[in-house]
């Protein structure tokens, strides 16, 4: 991290993501400055200014050899996953316009899309999002649908896996010391769910299964 990059505070970091991402678009990937600071400088302050320790990974994506629509940083406890595609996770994700980010409590949508395939694997994820709505503790979370809005098949598997979410507005952010807090009460939960149904919430009995109609018709509001 760069000295200058280095006194910048998470709130900081998020402004300057939400105002610099729509013009680093229309700019080449490689190398850019905005998606070094995502991957590299972006987690790190994180890291800084939240104590988190080091049984969690951190890491932020603007993309993978393009510009992602949805760029995003997560915080992975290392005991279920250290990857956006697998296991449950918290995660800062941008809404494609760049007018909020969400913290999230989320569930891994590749591995539902690769055991299901598209169709099944979103009535199976949001089925499972569902069931751990109803019986973790929301402390102030919201388990109304996420919206990032976009059409891509990312940004609904990211849209329906979501639990638990807070959402930003870019005009209207918190101070740190409170996205912190924020964020400490999300590890709360997420360290719930993992003592209640361990690393691996693909195969986890959910113990109740909702009307698959009312599910498809809920994924084609969203």
């Amino acid at each position: 991290m760069s000295k200058a990059e280095s006194i910048i505070t998470f709130r900081n970091s998020l402004q300057k993501i939400l105002s610099q991402y729509n013009s680093a678009l229309k700019q080449g990937f490689t190398n850019h400055r905005l998606a070094n600071f995502i991957r590299e400088d972006f987690p790190e302050i994180l890291r800084t200014n939240s104590n988190i320790p080091d049984n969690y990974k951190l890491k932020g994506s603007p993309g993978q050899g393009k510009w992602a629509e949805i760029p995003w940083l997560c915080i992975f406890d290392k005991e279920i996953t250290v990857s956006a595609q697998d296991g449950y996770y918290l995660v800062y994700l941008f809404d494609s316009q760049m007018e909020t980010v969400s913290l999230c409590l989320s569930l891994g949508w590749t591995q539902f899309e690769n055991e299901y395939g598209i169709k099944e694997g979103k009535l199976k994820i949001r089925q499972k999002a569902d069931f751990f709505q109803e019986y973790l503790t929301n402390r102030n979370f919201s388990s109304r649908a996420l919206i990032l809005n976009s059409n891509g098949k990312l940004a609904k598997g990211y849209e329906l896996g979501c639990i638990l979410k807070k959402t930003y507005n870019f005009t209207n952010l918190p101070s740190t010391s409170v996205l912190v807090q924020d964020l400490w009460s999300l590890i709360g939960i997420y360290e719930e769910l993992k003592f209640r149904v361990g690393d691996d919430v693909l195969f986890a009995e959910t113990g109740f299964y909702r009307d698959q109609y009312k599910i498809e018709e809920e994924i084609n509001n969203v």
